[in-house]
This record gives structure tokens, sequence and C-alpha cells, in this order.
């Protein structure tokens, strides 16, 4: 289940719980102020294991006198972040694995993705997507994707496990993107995610051509290297606009 922490500079109290957006004094319930204290208390359920999802939802205006940082205290595991907050840059980090960018242009919403073969399986890309339509009321015809460089079908060598678990996730069309080679298999994974972004509703999508491993003097390899490597990362910025 999730948790939405309330935020209102004008009639929230940090000393407050924070889960309900009326206040409350006398019980002491009601939003908290500043978003400082919220992503505080963020911070604290990650710290005693609490992983379930958190919204921190502003009612009213809110002045920034700093921009919010959320650093790994804040998460564990995430390949996949969103924001429509004007001004506010994600970052991605991969090498070999898949870096997707999506843009909204209509709500003014970004989203940056890591996707290897596993976040492929399990389709964090239109998760993406659908997370972008539920928190910012985006369509997935009005939003952008660019697939960036990865390992390409050329040296994404794998075992039977992956086209196995690429074909239960998602059916026989993934057989258009897998090659076989012996007893080893060659997939596809910018193609894939295409596909299933198509599925979710996304029209608009750029795919690179370059694969890491042939373009090792441009970018860091995992598999080149044999993991003696940096990373790429990708940036998106949520630019300003009227929403």
């Amino acid at each position: 289940n999730a948790s939405t922490i309330y935020v209102s500079q004008t009639e929230g109290n940090d000393a407050w719980t924070g889960f309900y957006d009326k206040p409350q004094p006398r019980y002491g319930f009601g939003p908290l102020q500043t978003l400082e204290r919220a992503t505080a208390m963020v911070a604290k359920m990650r710290a005693t294991g609490n992983s379930r999802p958190v919204s921190i939802c502003v009612i009213g205006d809110y002045c920034l006198e700093r921009p919010v940082r959320l650093g790994s205290a804040y998460y564990r595991d995430v390949d996949g972040l969103i924001t429509d907050i004007p001004g506010l840059t994600l970052t991605c980090f991969g090498a070999d694995c898949m870096i997707l960018l999506l843009y909204d242009p209509v709500k003014k919403a970004v989203g940056a993705v890591h996707s290897g073969w596993k976040g492929t399986v399990k389709a964090i890309g239109p998760k993406t997507v659908a997370a972008m339509a539920a928190h910012f009321g985006c369509d997935p015809a009005n939003i952008r994707a660019a697939i960036g460089p990865n390992i390409g079908v050329c040296h994404f060598e794998t075992d039977g496990d992956v086209p196995e678990a690429l074909t239960d996730a998602f059916g026989a069309e993934v057989a258009e993107f897998i090659c076989k080679s012996g007893d080893k298999y060659y997939v596809n994974l910018k193609e894939i995610n295409a596909m299933i972004l198509r599925r979710a509703g996304v029209q608009h999508i750029e795919i690179s051509e370059s694969c890491t491993v042939c373009e090792h003097h441009r970018f860091w390899s995992h598999r080149f290297t044999h993991g003696q490597r940096g990373s790429q990362g990708a940036i998106i910025l949520c630019k300003e606009g009227t929403k």
C-alpha cells in the first residue's frame, strides 16, 4: 500500500503527522509545513526498512529557496524517476544497460529510466509511462521517448533464460527480436523496449543506433571491460512552462 505525506506551507505544521491534508490541531493531525520535514520522514521510513511507495503532495503554492534533493537514503533499487517540477533535473546511469528518457510536452513532465534485460522483463518503461499518467495526467500518446545507446543485438549474447523470460512477459511477438545461434541467443533490447512502449500507448519513439560494445571508445561497456569501467549518464531537465 502507498502512503501520502501532505505539505502546506501556509496551513501546515512540522510537528503534525503529515498524513492528513486538513489541519486538525487538537489531535496533532494535519499537513507538514516544509518539504525538508517531509523528505526527512521518507528517509526515516526507508532507514527502518519500509519500502512501500510514498508520495509527497504539496497543497497550494510552495516557495522553494533551494532545490529539494533526494539521495539514496530516500529510495532503494530505483530504476525509474519522474517529475513535473520546473527546473528539476533527472539523471540516469548505465553501461550496456539501456537508458530511456521520456518527455510529455503537454503536461511538461519528464522521466528517466534504467532498463537492463531484467528491468525490461518487468516492463519498467511502460510502468514509468503509467506513473506519469497517474501522477501528472499525461496522455501516453503525447509522450516522446528516446532509447539511448546500449549493448546491441550484435553483442548481447545470452543463454536461454533471457529469451524465455521475455517471451513469458510479452508473448511470441518478441521472437522477431531474438536470434538463435547454436545454443546461444542474441537479443535486441532496443526493439523490445520500443514494442512494449507502443503497447503502452507511446507513439513517438527515437532509437539510438549505437552499441556500447561496438563503440567502447565512446561509451562505457560492462561486458567489453569485464566490469572494470565507469558509467555514462543521461540527463533530462523539466523545463519551465505553463501546466
